[in-house]
């Protein structure tokens, strides 16, 4: 289909979407849940502690204080708009809060340092919301880690050396890079299933456009819409002048090759907030919001001008077709978007019976109460 890389596009900034809502709540909870115990457990250890005991509090205290700033900047619009940088800084606050907990649970083997930086990066990676975010959020608390552990923090007797740094850091994060994928291929796998389902409930298989209840969906919304706003509204519907004359002499192949063909032109002429659908075997409807009648009118003569030129190749025969336009603005007679649909039908039938190969503005229908009187009157009766 013609048509696939710009779904494929539209599928993988949906999944980003997608993800990005589901983990919006979850990941400020996370914030607020894992560093307060980072920094309860080390509060919990100064206050048993030695001569370090001091510094240890004060730096869990500020730490506590920067999960709760961090938890309620999540919050902020600013922040939310650029989503996807977020796990990047809790990658950075969970680094500083796990190096300092190291440095103050006592380290004979090594074995709790590698189960405290094991479940430091499980928890970037349930805190991302797609496996590339996952992966940037473990290198850069990774390489965080390990420079906080050997330049800034004292180096003691508890401390755990850069060598078992370096040791357990390789275990712990292919763990979670395995953990990682098979939860984004997971969550992947069913929003495929969920997309999928949705696409085909809403698109024409063949031109690859919105099919006739979705675009019906659309006009209304977008009738409500511009009546809401006071905006002008307006729509084109198509009607490929001898589909069936093709269909018969050069078969079915040729005629859905002129409806792909066609579709193609107007998603390139189009503007990226219309929208184009598929009523029928050769009849297409496009929605222009924000525009007036006169407007889509000149839009409408120039497709028809650039489709009567254009040549479509098929079996190595070139082929040659036009299209008939009705064109339609929304007014105050309208009361659904289904109304004005039926008013550039009624411009499509009026370009029908006027030869084909243009394009006709419907008129407005007269408004309830102001039809034209009679011509002839009653008589007076006489006396």
């Amino acid at each position: 289909m013609i048509f696939s890389p710009r779904f494929a596009e539209e599928k993988e900034q949906a999944y980003q979407a997608d993800r990005a809502a589901q983990m919006n709540g979850v990941q400020r909870w996370l914030i607020l849940v894992g560093g307060t115990v980072y920094c309860l457990a080390s509060l919990w250890v100064s206050v048993d502690g030695g001569s370090p005991a001091a510094l240890i509090g004060d730096t869990a205290l500020v730490l506590l204080t920067f999960t709760f700033v961090l938890f309620g900047s999540s919050y902020l619009t600013f922040v939310q708009d650029r989503g996807e940088l977020l796990p990047i800084l809790f990658a950075l606050a969970y680094a500083v809060h796990i190096a300092i907990g190291a440095s103050v649970i006592p380290s004979d083997s090594g074995l709790r340092f590698a189960l405290l930086t094991g479940l430091l990066l499980i928890y970037l990676s349930a805190l991302s919301p797609t496996l590339l975010i996952a992966l940037a959020a473990m290198a850069t608390a990774i390489v965080i880690l390990v420079i906080a552990m050997v330049f800034l923090l004292p180096m003691n007797g508890d401390m755990v050396s850069m060598m078992t740094a370096f040791g357990y850091m390789p275990p712990s994060a292919a763990v979670t890079i395995a953990i990682a994928y098979l939860s984004d291929k997971t969550a992947r796998e069913a929003f495929t299933y969920k997309w999928e389902l949705s696409r085909r409930a809403t698109t024409d298989e063949l031109s690859g456009v919105a099919n006739k209840s979705h675009i019906r969906v659309l006009a209304n919304n977008e009738f409500s819409r511009a009546r809401r706003y006071r905006e002008p509204f307006s729509c084109l519907m198509f009607g490929i002048d001898g589909l069936d004359f093709i269909r018969d002499t050069w078969g079915d192949h040729a005629a859905d090759t002129i409806a792909r063909v066609f579709a193609g032109y107007c998603v390139l002429v189009m503007r990226h907030c219309d929208s184009l659908g598929r009523l029928s075997e050769r009849r297409f409807i496009a929605l222009l919001p924000e525009t007036p009648g006169a407007g889509a009118l000149v839009l409408a003569k120039r497709m028809v001008s650039d489709l009567r030129a254009l040549d479509v190749s098929v079996y190595g025969e070139k082929i040659n077709f036009t299209v008939s336009i009705g064109v339609a603005e929304m007014n105050k007679v309208d009361e659904t978007g289904n109304d004005l649909l039926k008013r550039s039908e009624r411009g499509l039938e009026d370009a029908i019976e006027q030869g084909r190969e243009q394009a006709v503005m419907a008129t407005a229908p007269p408004r309830f109460g102001t039809e034209p009187k009679s011509d002839t009157a009653a008589a007076p009766q006489a006396e």
